[in-house]
């Protein structure tokens, strides 16, 4: 943008330039890559485990209100995600939750597996 077209639409200061090499962007895209991916998977593991810790004694039963526990299963999963999207949950809370009264540390675990 000129100085001519932000003068016109009245802003003060110019927005900075940063200069980057392609290697540097292919790094940073990397680790924001592995990154999202992780807590991707940390969050498809927390959600359900968090069912099955909430919720075990309904899923025992192989049918009840003509649902299969399977279908249940995806559905009380599907409940806890709506809650995560509608901002009731974190994970982070899941994640506490686990860690304080399962002793489950996903993120540890999570490390720990890709190490070997």
């Amino acid at each position: 943008m000129n100085r001519q077209t932000r003068r016109r639409l009245k802003i003060k200061e110019k927005d900075p330039v940063y200069h980057m090499k392609y290697s540097d962007f292919q790094r940073v895209e990397k680790e924001i890559a592995d990154r999202t991916a992780e807590n991707t998977f940390i969050m498809m593991l927390a959600l359900p485990v968090m069912v099955i810790h909430d919720k075990y004694s309904l899923l025992m039963k192989k049918e009840l209100d003509g649902m299969s526990r399977e279908e249940r299963m995806v559905n009380l999963i599907m409940d806890q995600y709506d809650a995560f999207a509608d901002g009731f949950i974190t994970i982070d809370d899941c994640l506490q939750v686990l860690k304080d009264e399962c002793g489950i540390d996903l993120f540890k675990q999570a490390k720990n597996r890709n190490k070997r």
